[in-house]
């Protein structure tokens, strides 16, 4: 990367939000500390910004430096970390769920869209409709955020607005004409795994415990049923696959003749996303690559179909 190619991307993103000369200068002026001329040279382009001054550009200015450094670098792609609270949300949380849902709702506009997810974590869109299930997932976000103190389950509570909000994705991303869904073999188990340790030291009791193995074996009813048809209540083709190899954590991507939206899971519940048009193409020949280790499910290999099936009941049956 040319250092004169980043400055030259800085200028314009300065000069983007601020477009008055008069008033970028004078505001540049007092934030900087710097003598108008200065000012001038740098915005010619004749004098490089500091580090420094870069760094009070960015806070003062609101500009990403992730997005400028993927601007001028095709190996460099900017992610956006979505840091929501679902238990004590505020204001910017809500307008987030909001805007991740009105983001993805778009889907009903167009034709040709796809959603596809590889997971190796039962996804939000399955959850949130369990009301234990989804409880769970939260209430292991909050265990590994919040290590200053300890709770029981029953006493950390999902946000009930937060979890309308995302109550849509279900449905949103049933609006895709084609679903792709690309399922680890060991997507119960984890769940599994987890709950029986938080029951072990007494976190989850054993009433809770029972309560989150019910709507697991509901779960697998649906997702089995779903397989077995190969389409959804709306009609759209789902697509099935169990990989038979390992993956790291949980991708997804939203596709529309307009736009495309990536995401990738972090901290349990939370993702990082991206509008990026190459990262998406990276992330879907990923998932591409996932299928050539995966057997499809859905509408055929009802022999494997059945096999996995009765293989993730007996996980659950053991919880």
């Amino acid at each position: 990367m040319k250092p004169d190619s980043l400055n030259e991307k800085l200028i314009n993103a300065i000069k983007e939000k601020v477009p008055q000369r008069a008033v970028l200068t004078n505001r540049l002026t007092d934030i900087l500390g710097i003598e108008k001329e200065a000012i001038y040279r740098r915005l010619r382009g004749e004098v490089a910004f500091s580090f420094a001054e870069v760094a009070i550009i960015k806070n003062h200015l609101g500009i990403s430096l992730d997005e400028l450094i993927g601007s001028v670098n095709n190996k460099v792609k900017p992610f956006h970390l979505r840091l929501a609270d679902l238990i004590h949300p505020t204001k910017d949380d809500y307008e987030l769920a909001e805007y991740m849902t009105n983001y993805s709702n778009s889907m009903e506009s167009f034709a040709n869209t796809e959603y596809g997810a590889a997971m190796n974590m039962i996804p939000i869109t399955l959850s949130v409709k369990y009301k234990h299930i989804f409880h769970f997932y939260v209430y292991k976000w909050w265990y590994q955020n919040c290590t200053s103190q300890t709770k029981r389950f029953s006493e950390v509570v999902p946000d009930p607005g937060i979890v309308e909000r995302l109550k849509e994705f279900p449905r949103i991303s049933g609006l895709a004409e084609r679903i792709v869904y690309i399922w680890e073999e060991s997507i119960f188990q984890n769940v599994v795994k987890d709950v029986s340790y938080f029951n072990a030291i007494n976190l989850i009791s054993n009433e809770e415990k029972e309560a989150i193995k019910d709507e697991l074996f509901e779960l697998l009813d649906e997702l089995e049923q779903l397989a077995v048809r190969g389409k959804n209540d709306a009609g759209n083709k789902v697509y099935i696959y169990v990989s038979n190899i390992s993956f790291e954590t949980s991708y997804s991507y939203v596709q529309t003749p307009n736009f495309c939206l990536t995401m990738i899971m972090t901290f349990t519940l939370n993702m990082v996303g991206s509008i990026e048009k190459d990262t998406f193409e990276r992330i879907k020949q990923f998932m591409q690559s996932l299928k050539r280790t995966s057997t499809l499910i859905s509408e055929s290999g009802e022999m494997y179909r059945i096999q996995f099936f009765e293989k993730q009941r007996d996980i659950v049956s053991k919880l």
